[in-house]
């Protein structure tokens, strides 16, 4: 079943997995006011939405599908006035309704979009209705990619803030450590787009857990055998059945400027170049105090 209408008040909301309830007006059912229960991220008061799902025996319509929609000239002036954007009253929420021929989602997606706006507003109006538009979409995109591999859509949410769906994809491990995914989600994802295991962002990704398993210990660099142990350790949460070889991991960190390897009291260290080059800037200024003193 699928109705469209506004979205109302929030009734309660988990922050962690975005299980919502709210108020829904609509006239594809009676009464025209129900009440919904699923997944979803906020919405303001007004936000005109397309909900899939069914009513249950107690008449909430639970829905496993929320989308943006444009269904009318009054709802889309409403949402466009409303509480989600600053700064838009009626009858210019009417100028931009007529100005994107009705549809400011599909209008929202041309690269021009925003210089378009400007030109008839002002350059702030554009930019908050273009870009909390985009959000808005590419967040349920972002959803539906991680949330069968542990993702919820609070992580959607803050990696839309960030970038787009595609940037997203082009970059699983960055932007997914950003948006709050563990290095395990993140490699699933990247399995499934078919990333290859060598892929040299997904082995910077798994450098960047060792290092967070030395510093985590309180270690400022590990030894051979520590990176050996933090490898496997790393490998056990991976998506891949393919295990990447220890010198091949080794050979390529050398290479990366992330990274630092060197040998020290004749024994191989493993560092992080951040960590190594603030650990050397503390040691000279201590050595720099004690010899002016």
């Amino acid at each position: 079943l699928i109705i469209t209408g506004q979205y109302g008040k929030t009734i309660y909301r988990n922050p962690k997995t975005g299980q919502t309830c709210f108020s829904f007006i609509t006239k594809d059912l009676r009464p025209c006011k129900v009440r919904c229960e699923g997944v979803c991220q906020t919405y303001s008061t007004d936000m005109p939405l397309k909900l899939t799902g069914e009513l249950d025996s107690s008449g909430i319509f639970k829905f496993t599908s929320c989308v943006p929609c444009v269904n009318s000239k009054e709802k889309m002036v409403s949402f466009l006035s409303g509480d989600g954007f600053k700064g838009i009253g009626e009858k210019t929420a009417e100028r931009i309704y007529e100005f994107v021929e009705g549809d400011i989602f599909a209008f929202a997606f041309k690269t021009d979009a925003e210089d378009l706006l400007a030109r008839e507003f002002t350059r702030k109006i554009a930019k908050e209705i273009i870009s909390k538009i985009r959000m808005l979409e590419g967040a349920n995109k972002i959803y539906k990619c991680i949330e069968k591999f542990g993702g919820t859509l609070n992580n959607a949410v803050r990696i839309a803030e960030m970038v787009d769906y595609n940037d997203f994809l082009a970059n699983i491990y960055k932007f997914g450590k950003e948006g709050g995914l563990s290095f395990g989600c993140c490699d699933a994802i990247a399995k499934s787009r078919q990333w290859s295991p060598y892929n040299k962002k997904r082995l910077t990704a798994i450098l960047d857990e060792v290092v967070k398993i030395i510093t985590d210990s309180g270690h400022s660099y590990a030894d051979i055998d520590e990176i050996m142990s933090s490898l496997n350790f790393v490998c056990k949460s991976s998506a891949y059945t393919e295990v990447i070889p220890a010198p091949y991991m080794l050979s390529f960190a050398l290479e990366h400027p992330k990274f630092k390897i060197i040998e020290e009291n004749d024994e191989i260290r493993y560092y992080s170049a951040f960590i190594h080059k603030a650990e050397s800037s503390v040691a000279n200024s201590i050595l720099r105090l004690t010899q002016s003193a």
